[in-house]
């Protein structure tokens, strides 16, 4: 057997060292596509969280709006058919504003914390305050003291 021979039947396959470094360069591009994969749906979740949490607020003090902010006001009788609201506690209302009612509402098996508050501003005129809390995380809400994001809406009406 010649050199020649020999050098041209080795130099047609791979040889174990590139064999390993193509398998790292693998490993490791399949570890970063699983990571983006991850924290893009978690993303994702917590952004419906935001919306759903805004969406909320907007459907509450657009009704309680359209009944002129009448301190009557109740909102487990005006749920709509994706949103379930139940008597319970909620986060504190602003400072300068009254306490109406607190309650909590599932919405895609996600729980937010309700307060509703208004403030007179003057004769006539009443700023109504949605404020919706909840967790991040969906195990971890089971109080309003256990929420880490809060939204706040304030409507104007003539009463």
């Amino acid at each position: 057997m010649s050199v020649k021979e020999i050098k041209s039947r080795f130099a047609s396959g791979f040889c174990l060292v590139e064999t390993m470094t193509t398998a790292v360069v693998l490993v490791v591009a399949v570890f970063g596509i699983s990571g983006y994969r991850y924290y893009a749906a978690m993303d994702c979740r917590k952004a419906e969280m935001d919306a759903t949490a805004g969406r909320i607020a907007a459907l509450l003090c657009e009704s309680w709006q359209g009944m002129e902010g009448t301190l009557s006001y109740d909102p487990t009788t005006h749920g709509s058919s994706y949103l379930n609201v139940s008597s319970s506690a909620g986060p504190a209302e602003p400072a300068d504003f009254t306490w109406l009612t607190s309650f909590k509402a599932v919405s895609n098996d996600y729980e937010y914390y309700v307060t509703l508050s208004y403030k007179d501003i003057s004769p006539g005129l009443r700023a109504l305050n949605v404020l919706v809390a909840w967790s991040q995380s969906k195990h971890a809400a089971g109080s309003p003291a256990e929420t880490n994001r809060t939204f706040s809406m304030t409507k104007y009406t003539a009463y």
